[in-house]
């Protein structure tokens, strides 16, 4: 019987994971793209931003 109830229990947890999947994922990008604003606008970056020489910190 604790077995079943074991099996039952996560077999609703699992579905109930992948119900809340998706929103995990776009909680994740929200999250990202908030913190990317908080910068402000950056400069583009080019393939001659490759070439600059790297400062260096003492």
């Amino acid at each position: 019987m604790a077995d079943d109830a074991i099996s039952e229990s996560r077999a609703r947890l699992e579905a109930r994971l992948a119900e809340l999947a998706p929103a995990i994922d776009e909680a994740k990008k929200i999250k990202a793209a908030l913190e990317a604003l908080n910068g402000g606008p950056r400069p583009p970056v080019t393939a001659l931003d490759a070439l600059k020489p790297v400062p260096l910190e003492d």
